[in-house]
């Protein structure tokens, strides 16, 4: 550490802290290669470790932590597919070791300078000249609107949709936060999915369970890459079910 604060990857510059989720913290930093502010959200490693690894207890944390590991990394993938003026941009990710040799995960990303639509309700008075009127609270949900016609178009859907998954900037500008519960159902509807193609292929209606698998292909390239192993043995899958040239399907 230089000057007492931690650094990852040797440019990403820790400053203070931000808030706190359910498995994850996010901070405020500063990119020191490109000489920007920057957000940075870490995985928060596990407050207690039982001392026999082998102790149903160490092994039941264990997998809570493999649980949380994977939804990180496919919100990640997640988010960082969108690409959107709605959504904070993806700048880096990565894997940090703490002193104490735990992996912590990492995620760089555009610092927004504003508050959540939950904080800007319940920290205002509106009165008199501040209350917001029809037309405030329409150019809102015509925003958020926007952004989740935008995500939909990528066949990834919003599934907790509230005033604190919502940033409002500094000038107006919506955001909308928090696609890690999306990775979650991504997931369920890929494995259901999944189960529905191959009772489909048992029973003879390729056609069916190929559609089922190409329905699922996008929710695979979102949350593992374009590129994965996940993605080539699907489309491995999908040619096996199809008929040979010159049969009768």
């Amino acid at each position: 550490m230089i000057d007492g604060k931690r650094r990852l990857a040797g440019r990403y510059r820790i400053d203070g802290l931000l808030g706190r989720g359910g498995m994850s913290e996010v901070h405020f930093g500063y990119d020191e290669r490109l000489d920007r502010p920057i957000a940075v959200k870490l995985l928060r490693p596990p407050s207690y470790m039982p001392g026999a690894p082998d102790s149903p207890e160490a092994v039941e944390i264990l997998d809570a932590i493999d649980r949380d590991q994977k939804r990180f990394l496919r919100e990640i993938r997640m988010t960082a597919r969108l690409e959107l003026a709605g959504v904070p941009a993806v700048y880096d990710t990565g894997v940090d070791h703490l002193p104490d040799g735990t992996r912590q995960l990492w995620l760089v990303m555009q610092l927004l300078r504003g508050s959540t639509l939950e904080t800007l309700l319940d920290s205002t008075f509106f009165s008199g000249s501040d209350t917001p009127g029809v037309a405030w609270a329409a150019a809102i949900a015509a925003q958020i609107a926007a952004v989740l016609a935008d995500v939909h178009r990528v066949d990834i859907v919003h599934r907790d949709i509230k005033a604190a998954n919502v940033m409002v900037t500094d000038g107006g500008l919506v955001k909308v936060l928090d696609f890690g519960k999306d990775a979650d159902e991504a997931a369920k509807v890929m494995e259901s999915r999944f189960v529905i193609a191959q009772l489909l292929a048992s029973t003879g209606e390729a056609e069916s369970a190929i559609a089922e698998l190409r329905a699922v292909r996008p929710l695979l390239a979102a949350a593992y890459g374009s590129e994965s192993a996940q993605v080539r043995n699907l489309d491995k899958q999908i040619d096996r079910l199809q008929p040979a040239p010159g049969s009768t399907p």
